[in-house]
């Protein structure tokens, strides 16, 4: 099994601020607004990859979470109190859980799909509290963001555990970026002054350059100091500055798509798709 490394952007796990995700990213049926044929806000062609530069247009902010019945659901239960069949899942099920049991040959009781399903949210739940939250060692399996244009975070998978960090009040959690709008990669390029060195090139940019992390991951400046933030974001491995910027040097997303290579892993072993730089990022 192929684990993420621990790397600060182009490895493409963030520690952010659960709070700071309040929307989904726009889809259509699944697919992105203008991408290629086979290609969704997580895989190209059935192949899972991570951290793909994207026309700005694409990334788009979706329906609210407040507004999807799961994360109503979650709500009535954990913070109300209720029982399952109580919240919204009751009609989620009648409306779309009863049939694909039903075409799956399975029981078609709530009390079924309750066991089945949403006990295992209880646990969950309750392990967080106890033990925190703990990032998943296959990376195909931590929430899945993408960052927009102008750095929001946008929802593209994992709300469940989204929600629970966030009913629980968690401070941080890793989070996967899929997808990164190409004018906020622009931006980070130039704040961050990467020129393939590892460290920023004065202390305006490192300053700058801090800031600007600390509004990506939801750190309030009252709360942690500008030296602290600064210090621990001031540095850029080479490697990932090049990945980002090597994406940028194709026309689209297609010659980005292209240029990727196989690495063994993904769900059911369908392959990882990355690009040469970030090859770095997986260990076998």
């Amino acid at each position: 099994m192929l684990n993420l490394m621990q790397s600060w952007l182009v490895g493409l796990l963030l520690e952010i601020d659960p709070t700071a995700v309040n929307r989904f990213l726009l889809t259509q049926s699944r697919r992105l607004p203008g991408a290629p044929k086979g290609m969704t806000a997580r895989t190209f062609q059935n192949k899972r990859y991570f951290g793909m530069v994207i026309a700005d247009k694409a990334l788009k902010p979706g329906k609210p979470l407040g507004k999807c019945m799961h994360v109503q659901a979650m709500h009535q239960r954990f913070v109300g109190g209720m029982d399952w069949n109580q919240t919204e899942y009751s009609k989620l099920y009648e409306k779309k859980y009863r049939s694909m049991a039903r075409r799956g040959g399975e029981g078609s009781s709530f009390e079924v799909f309750a066991n089945e399903k949403l006990s295992k949210y209880d646990t969950i739940f309750e392990d967080i509290k106890i033990n925190g939250y703990k990032q998943s060692a296959s990376i195909e399996k931590n929430i899945e963001v993408a960052l927009d244009a102008n750095g929001e975070v946008l929802l593209i998978d994992g709300r469940h555990r989204l929600i629970l960090a966030q009913l629980i009040g968690l401070k941080k959690i890793p989070v996967v970026v899929n997808l990164v709008a190409e004018s906020f990669v622009k931006s980070f390029i130039e704040l961050s002054g990467a020129t393939g060195n590892n460290v920023l090139l004065n202390p305006d940019q490192r300053y700058r350059f801090g800031v600007f992390v600390a509004q990506l991951i939801g750190l309030k400046r009252n709360h942690v100091s500008a030296d602290i933030f600064v210090e621990s974001c001031s540095k850029l491995l080479a490697s990932d500055a090049e990945s980002l910027r090597s994406q940028l040097l194709c026309q689209n997303v297609i010659q980005r798509l292209n240029g990727l290579c196989v690495v063994p892993g993904g769900f059911k072993n369908k392959g990882v798709l990355v690009n040469a730089h970030q090859r770095n990022h997986f260990s076998s």
